[in-house]
């Protein structure tokens, strides 16, 4: 059967370019270019950043942070070949390129524990991260050295910085708060050991107002985990914050008066020391940079000096010991010793006279001061360095060097005392001490007796005594013997009354006179008797013919 109204199709022999196959590919593409735009669009630039370790970073999965927001990743971290740490290459967003300049900073942040709590702890978690730190200005940076500590932005707080230093660390580290009158004040900001190697150098950032009350007479201290304080009859325990436990603190003081009388140069720098009670010590010397490092040399033993043991002028410390060094001197078959010691050489400044110090102190030692082992006490017999005045030896002088000046010594005052004792030792033990101790004891033996007879005889007469003083007739006395003064007083003024009276109406003074002519007669008679048995000697006998 014949089929009707059938289409006939029509084939074209011309090639499609376009058809609807292509529509899905061309449709990613587009996406695909769109992604690739957005992508570099916001890629930023590569930045290079030398960390002394990795510390856990990953490539492809540790990120950049600014204020906790995502900024970049790590995209490389290779081994330095010339330089110790590793070069840590991130690719930043485009966002972040305005940041970066020369003042932006990175570090890899860490769980820590700081005066401010607990922080980082999400990177328990995720691990660690490179933290960035920075502000808006023009700059096409691109090599960075990673810090090791979390940086403290300081620029937008009023304050000042001030410089510590200390012969160690005293345990401090960075984020350490800083006291004034148990009110926080301010942070330390860094750490670090001086060039030489002497000290540990500190910088401490004060805010304002608080910064008016340094000056030079300013003592610095590291605050003590725990006191203990027995004043005033009662017991007070101090223990810090958990603060100053973790990173410990400073404190400061400053007298009111010194507030007005002393300024600061941009670049003084104080003393830190170890706690309040070394800080109260009375000082001497304007301190800042007048510091200057001598050795001295010692042919004494020194087993008891330490290094950080003071230096002492007059009782004073002006000073501390930094090193040590010892061996063995054979043509002596002694050990000698070279010390080092840091001197506060403003102690020598001459107000006065407004003479400086250095000279000053050359003019001194020429005079005879030098330096000398001392012992702080007995017992334990701590050694220090003492200046004093040499009478004995010749003056000395400051030899300069090319590492450091060497200062006169002379013998320490200590080994003559032991001199002296040891001969006296000497002595002590050529006495016959058990003779003498035995005679001693046999003159204790023999006068036994009679040191109990007379102490017998002792309380027996004091108990006489006090039956005497108790008796009713010793109570009356001083009453009695009163009484007859007073009459002995009335009888005696009443004689020389009657002496005294006139001679005409007293009786008593006719019969004086009666009586004295009438011896008179006696005497005159007996003289003639006298004479006459002189040149007649019978005449008692045969009469006066």
């Amino acid at each position: 059967m014949k089929q009707k109204n059938i289409p006939e199709v029509v084939v074209s022999q011309k090639p499609q370019l376009f058809t609807s196959v292509w529509i899905i590919p061309l449709i990613a593409l587009i996406v695909a270019l769109w992604l690739a735009w957005q992508y570099f669009s916001q890629l930023g630039p590569k930045v290079e950043i030398v960390f002394q370790t990795s510390s856990g970073l990953k490539v492809g999965q540790s990120e950049v942070k600014m204020r906790d927001v995502p900024v970049g990743i790590v995209k490389n971290i290779q081994l330095l070949d010339k330089k110790k740490g590793v070069l840590v290459t991130v690719r930043l967003h485009k966002d972040a390129q305005k940041y970066l300049n020369s003042d932006t900073k990175f570090w890899i942040a860490r769980p820590q524990i700081n005066t401010k709590g607990i922080s980082g702890l999400d990177t328990l978690m995720s691990g660690p991260y490179i933290a960035m730190y920075g502000k808006q200005g023009r700059g096409k940076v691109r090599h960075f050295v990673g810090l090791e500590q979390p940086y403290i932005d300081k620029s937008d707080t009023p304050g000042k910085r001030f410089y510590l230093s200390a012969p160690d660390s005293h345990d401090l580290s960075v984020g350490a708060n800083v006291y004034y009158r148990k009110i926080k004040v301010g942070t330390l900001e860094s750490l670090k050991l001086s060039p030489d190697g002497q000290k540990v150098n500190f910088t401490i950032f004060i805010k304002d107002p608080y910064t008016r009350f340094v000056n030079t007479q300013t003592q610095f201290w590291r605050t003590n985990n725990l006191s203990l304080d027995f004043s005033a009859g009662t017991f007070k325990v101090d223990v810090a914050p958990l603060s100053n436990l973790l990173s410990g603190g400073i404190a400061f003081s400053t007298t009111t008066k010194s507030v007005r009388d002393h300024k600061l140069s941009d670049n003084y720098v104080f003393a830190l020391y170890d706690n309040y009670a070394q800080a109260r010590q009375k000082t001497i010397g304007f301190g800042g940079n007048g510091f200057q490092t001598f050795e001295f040399r010692f042919d004494e033993p020194i087993g008891k000096l330490e290094i950080g043991a003071p230096i002492e002028f007059y009782g004073f410390e002006i000073g501390h010991v930094v090193n040590i060094e010892s061996d063995f001197d054979s043509n002596k078959n002694v050990i000698r010793s070279i010390v080092i010691g840091m001197i506060d050489t403003s102690v020598f400044i001459d107000l006065q006279k407004g003479q400086d110090a250095q000279t000053n102190l050359q003019n001194a030692v020429a005079k005879g001061l030098k330096a000398r082992l001392a012992q702080s006490d007995p017992i334990t017999r701590t050694q220090y360095i003492e200046l004093a005045m040499d009478t004995k030896g010749k003056p000395g002088k400051i030899f300069p060097t090319k590492k450091y000046a060497i200062f006169p010594t002379m013998p320490s005052a200590f080994n003559g005392l032991m001199d002296k004792l040891s001969a006296f030792v000497d002595k002590l033990n050529k006495l016959d001490l058990q003779k003498v101790l035995t005679s001693v004891n046999n003159l204790i033996d023999e006068s036994k007796p009679q040191v109990h007879t007379l102490l017998g005889n002792l309380n027996q007469s004091v108990k006489q005594i006090n039956t005497l003083t108790r008796s009713k007739g010793i109570k009356n006395l001083p009453h009695r013997l009163d009484h007859t003064l007073k009459n002995l007083a009335t009888t005696l003024k009443d004689i020389n009354l009657v002496l005294e009276g006139d001679s005409s109406h007293s009786l008593l003074s006719a019969k004086i006179t009666t009586m004295l002519r009438e011896l008179t007669k006696m005497s005159r008679s007996v003289q003639r008797l006298t004479d006459k048995l002189d040149k007649k000697p019978n005449a008692l006998i045969f009469g006066d013919e």
